[in-house]
């Protein structure tokens, strides 16, 4: 009977170490202070701050904005892209959705892609200015990551 006990022990140590399904780099999850709703470390989600850069210095009238979240649920990066939307006054979008490939964001700030015309689209970057490898519906951003949303034509 102690051996059971011991291995439920380091169970629970490791899932409290561990945190709970955790991917790849992602974070244990903090718990919000004065939170009611979190029973355990397993029950609340991560927690996260995000960077969203837009730019646009392609095509004038050239800007560049950027919206910082601040403990968010950790999700998809269309779901920040909302967020950044409720918080920035200065920060709009518009996407398409295309049930197989998912929401291709079309136009931040008023300003549109049309790939059928001239090729320019919303290129999404990481810090390293390299293009990720999921789009907006897939991708799931991590604790303090940069993601930039930069407008750009096909070949650059």
């Amino acid at each position: 009977m102690e051996g059971i006990h011991i291995v439920l022990l380091v169970v629970y140590i490791a899932s409290v170490v561990l945190g709970c399904n955790q991917k790849r780099g992602e974070r244990k999850p903090d718990i919000p202070t004065g939170s009611t709703e979190c029973k355990g470390l397993c029950d609340c989600p991560n927690i996260i701050d995000v960077k969203l850069i837009v730019q646009n210095y392609f095509r004038p009238d050239f800007f560049e904005y950027n919206v910082t979240l601040r403990n968010t649920t950790q999700a998809t990066l269309i779901r920040h892209l909302e967020s950044a939307a409720k918080v920035n006054p200065h920060f709009s979008f518009s996407a398409n959705y295309h049930p197989q490939w998912g929401y291709f964001i079309s136009t931040i700030n008023d300003l549109t892609g049309n790939w059928t015309l001239d090729k320019t689209y919303w290129r999404i970057l990481d810090s390293d200015y390299n293009q990720l490898q999921l789009g907006a519906s897939s991708y799931v951003p991590e604790h303090q990551e940069l993601v930039i949303f930069n407008f750009t034509t096909g070949g650059h």
